[in-house]
């Protein structure tokens, strides 16, 4: 299966939990658009920041994370770890 597969695969197995995300659907409906958010924090165009997020949907985002690429999330996407750490209370 290649990697546009795979994330098509999870993707529509995941559609309630990225609904409870707050994300519009063309965000988490492509790959790309999707990494943009966790990998900068915002997508150019889309209004879809993980600052926006509330923490529920914020922990949602991080679980889908992980479960697509549970060896790597934190260091393929910095800016979902920056938006984690800052509200754990890590950071003054």
């Amino acid at each position: 299966m290649n990697r546009h597969d795979r994330w098509v695969e999870f993707r529509d197995a995941n559609v309630r939990g990225f609904r409870e995300t707050g994300l519009p659907e063309r965000v988490w409906a492509s790959r790309e658009r999707l990494f943009r958010l966790l990998e900068f924090g915002a997508v150019d165009g889309e209004g879809a920041t993980l600052a926006g997020l509330t923490d529920g949907q914020l922990e949602t985002l991080t679980a889908l994370a992980t479960a697509f690429s549970p060896d790597s999330h934190d260091h393929k996407f910095p800016a979902l770890l920056r938006e984690r750490v800052a509200r754990s209370g890590r950071y003054g």
